[in-house]
């Protein structure tokens, strides 16, 4: 399976399924497939909204503190050949950054969802920048990390202008729901299009747009 396409796969799966844990319980039926739950549309759209009021909803210096945090993690304790750990630590240790930073459960489930963002973004930055970019980089700038930042949100506002663009997009933030279902959208076609995953269109225009 290509590369980019399992670690797509992953993410949804990790992530959504943590975020609608509680809701499939609910069910309480053994024979629905949790695969189908989790990938269904209104389910993808009300965990796009919620990822981006985590986003409105947060001083921008903790979501820095915390994608910086994501990065250095990234790059160390949670570095792994083996995709699948890499999602699994950087997820477990997302969730205890949550807890130990806020005490209050509504600032923690807050923190989870930008965190989620922040560690989709965090894995698909292969998809934005080669390691070659990266390189050229690191020999033209002194502040090597600075530098990577600031062209990721470059790129990443590249995608949020085609979306911007296309006929997805009907509303704006002023509007979360619909802004949201357009993201879904929008980022189905980019996927079947074969531009960027649907995870990784998702994370960037999040991160761009609520920033």
């Amino acid at each position: 399976m290509n590369c980019l396409l399992l670690v797509q796969k992953l993410l949804v799966f990790f992530i959504l399924t943590v975020g609608l844990a509680a809701s499939f319980s609910a069910y309480g039926k053994k024979d629905i497939e949790l695969d189908k739950f989790v990938y269904r549309e209104d389910r993808r759209i009300a965990e796009i909204r919620a990822m981006i009021a985590s986003f409105l909803e947060t001083k921008s210096g903790h979501i820095l503190d915390a994608e910086t945090w994501v990065s250095n993690l990234a790059k160390t304790s949670c570095n792994s050949g083996l995709i699948s750990l890499k999602i699994e630590c950087l997820l477990t240790s997302g969730t205890n950054y949550c807890r130990e930073k806020y005490g209050r459960k509504k600032f923690q489930d807050r923190c989870f969802k930008y965190m989620d963002v922040l560690i989709i973004n965090s894995l698909s930055e292969g998809s934005f920048l080669s390691r070659k970019e990266k390189y050229q980089m690191v020999k033209k700038y002194k502040n090597f990390n600075k530098a990577v930042k600031r062209e990721l949100m470059n790129r990443y506002g590249a995608v949020a202008t085609s979306f911007a663009m296309s006929k997805e997009f009907k509303c704006g933030l002023e509007d979360v729901a619909c802004f949201a279902e357009g993201v879904d959208h929008f980022c189905q076609r980019y996927s079947d299009e074969g531009r960027l995953t649907w995870q990784t269109c998702v994370g960037s225009l999040i991160r761009f747009t609520a920033r």
